[in-house]
Formats: C-alpha cells, structure tokens, sequence
C-alpha cells in the first residue's frame, strides 16, 4: 500500500509527503505533528476496543486541526438485512475478482472486526476528531474526513 501511494505522489509531483509504516498499537511517531494521516482498510483488523486505542494514538500524533482520512469496512445497513447484504457482497466480488477473492470476502464478515456506522463515528469523535464529511456506500464501507479538535473543543481551520 506505501509503494502504491508513493508511486501516486511521485506522479502528483508531491514532494512534500513522509509515508510511514506503522501499527495503530505500536508505531512511535518522531518529529514534529503530522498535518494529515491516512488510514485506507487497516483498522477493521481490530476489535472495537483496540480501534479506539489506535484512533486515539493517532490524534495524539496530529497536529491540533489536523486532518484525518479513514476508509474502512464499517456496515451501515440495518441488521436484518445482513444475510442479503452479505451474499450479495460476496457474489459481487466472487464476479468482480474470482473464487479466492470471493472467499476472502465471506472470511472476512465471519472472522474480521468491522463495525457499525454509529459505533465508528462514537470512536472517531471520543477520540478527539470531529467528523467533516461521512460517507456509506454498499452497506459496508464507510469513508470519514475528521479534523483534528484543539483542547478547547474549538477547530482550528
């Protein structure tokens, strides 16, 4: 996932980006606060609890105002609706990207840590982040730009 983002800012001609490799646990930041941080499909990894761990990590390593970019799974269809959620889910990318992709699929509503939209946006603004702009598609992905709040509650633009 870092090569591909650096092969996008090298073809953007940005030149003013550091990428970090890094678990939500574990990763020691150094230096100065980061402006922006990105989080594309990582966090469903793990439980809820431990989301919140990372999530608040993360804005201890961003500048007051900062931005905040997550893209992950997190369902926003209502739960009755999950067995034809999640069927069709896994015939789109069964069709999509093959059998294997398809399976991959189905192991992931059973044995990975996705969670529920109001959950996600309950994490996200406990963790010290107020929620810009949302978005839901599918029933299963859910796209977050936050911004970093100061001490005071008030943002910093």
């Amino acid at each position: 996932m870092l090569a591909v983002a650096q092969r996008k800012a090298d073809a953007a001609d940005v030149t003013v980006v550091t990428f970090c490799q890094g678990g939500f646990l574990t990763y020691l930041h150094q230096g100065a606060p980061a402006d922006v941080i990105v989080s594309v499909a990582a966090l469903h990894h793990l439980p809820d609890f431990w989301k919140s761990v990372g999530l608040q990590r993360l804005a201890g390593m961003l500048r007051d105002g900062g931005l905040f970019y997550l893209m992950d799974t997190v369902y926003s269809f209502p739960p009755q609706d999950y067995a034809r959620v999640m069927t069709e889910t896994v015939a789109w990318f069964t069709h999509q990207a093959g059998t294997a992709f398809g399976e991959e699929a189905a192991m992931a509503f059973r044995e990975e840590f996705s969670t529920n939209d109001w959950i996600m946006e309950g994490l996200l603004e406990r963790a010290g982040f107020h929620i810009e702009r949302s978005e839901y598609s599918s029933g299963i992905l859910g796209r977050y730009w936050c911004r970093k709040q100061l001490t005071s509650g008030i943002l910093k633009g």
